[in-house]
């Protein structure tokens, strides 16, 4: 089975730093958005294959640059998904910093998909999430994943 690789849904050329009128905020680590597209019967080397990098980012600008030149997940196709993962860690559990965690699920209406993403983007990089996990702990990053009645 052949998967598409290259995603080719991102314009990162009108992605800019240059906000003269705006001081640079730094982030407190940096974050990496990825796409993928999920394939039934493809092996986890297949599946890793398929990830695109879209962008990492090191600044609140940059981030909001990235995330309104991206396509809204409501203009994704069924099995696509986007992921926003601290530092350059890869979203599968077979990379390393993955290896040990854990996942928590959860159900969005279609309507509600685009603002629950955007929520959790805004936590997950704000550390919203750390007086919630235990100590040691991490959110290593978020996901979203297009599905046929919700997300």
């Amino acid at each position: 089975m052949e998967m598409q690789t290259n995603f080719d849904i991102v314009d990162t050329t009108t992605m800019s730093e240059n906000c003269d009128d705006l001081p640079v905020v730094p982030l407190q680590t940096c974050w990496t958005f990825w796409i993928d597209k999920a394939e039934k019967g493809v092996s986890a080397a297949e599946y890793e294959a398929s990830l695109q990098k879209v962008y990492t980012v090191q600044t609140v600008q940059m981030f909001w640059s990235v995330y309104n030149n991206i396509p809204d997940i409501q203009e994704l196709k069924k099995k696509y998904s986007y992921h926003l993962m601290r530092g350059e860690r890869r979203p599968v559990w077979e990379d390393e910093a993955n290896c040990k965690g854990g996942s928590w699920h959860l159900k969005a209406y279609k309507q509600d998909s685009p603002c629950v993403w955007k929520d959790l983007l805004l936590a997950a990089r704000g550390a919203q999430f750390a007086d919630r996990v235990g100590e040691g702990d991490d959110v290593c990053g978020v996901s979203v994943s297009v599905r046929g009645v919700d997300d």
